[in-house]
């Protein structure tokens, strides 16, 4: 149906198109669960995406459907940003988790400075003044003095970055990450960068949630031989 010479109504169109996957996805962000959005290809998996991440749609269906409580921060996280990887400390001849770390933190900083969550620090001190968080995800990436083991400890830093946000911030949140095209990810990231999102998601519970897009459920993505390396 065609709204052409009534705004009002195509907004209205636009919100609720989808509607049922709309309950669902934030029924499960409500409940401090993470998603998988299966689909093929070419079948609108970025464009809900991108309705996930409008605020009119999670004032509607998450705010107000669900009466959440927590302010929700939604970062998309687009496998195809990734950057040219680096090469793990225990095999040259794959790839380390790097540039997936240097992703989420890129992502995470923005979606910090777009919400104000430490806008009311002051303090350039503060371990959580936006200062010291650019500062500290600049340690992610290589120098000359460092090269050799910043991809090591890359993992570390994200942790720390994560946790000053929470600790400065003056009104509880949740962090939703939304990780589109999630076959890229698995192939150009190591199964311990998986397992590092994983130790990351634990030790927030319902702090951090991930929801991934992909063609096939998470365990047909990967050969049976190797589940046990993404557990």
């Amino acid at each position: 149906m065609n709204y052409p010479n009534n705004p009002a109504a195509q907004s209205q169109m636009r919100t609720n198109f989808r509607e049922a996957d709309l309950e669902v996805v934030m029924e499960h962000i409500h409940a401090g669960k993470s998603v998988e959005i299966i689909g093929l290809g070419s079948v609108g998996k970025s464009n809900f995406i991108r309705r996930l991440m409008r605020k009119d749609v999670q004032d509607r269906y998450l705010y107000q459907l669900y009466q959440e409580q927590s302010h929700c921060i939604f970062i998309g996280i687009d496998a195809n940003s990734l950057l040219e990887p680096m090469p793990s400390a225990f095999d040259p001849t794959i790839p380390s988790g790097w540039s997936g770390y240097e992703l989420i933190a890129s992502r995470l900083l923005q979606a910090v400075m777009d919400n104000q969550l430490v806008a009311h620090i002051t303090n350039p001190k503060d371990a959580s003044h936006p200062e010291s968080l650019y500062a500290l995800y600049h340690k992610i990436w290589p120098s000359e003095t460092a090269h050799s083991n910043t991809h090591i400890v890359a993992f570390r830093y994200l942790e720390d970055l994560v946790h000053r946000i929470f600790a400065g911030s003056n009104h509880g949140f949740r962090l939703i990450f939304i990780f589109d095209e999630f076959e890229k990810m698995l192939r150009e990231l190591p199964p311990r960068f998986f397992q590092s999102l994983r130790s990351l998601r634990d030790q927030y519970k319902d702090r951090i949630i991930y929801i991934t897009t992909a063609r096939q459920i998470l365990p047909l993505l990967v050969a049976e031989e190797q589940h046990v390396e993404y557990e």
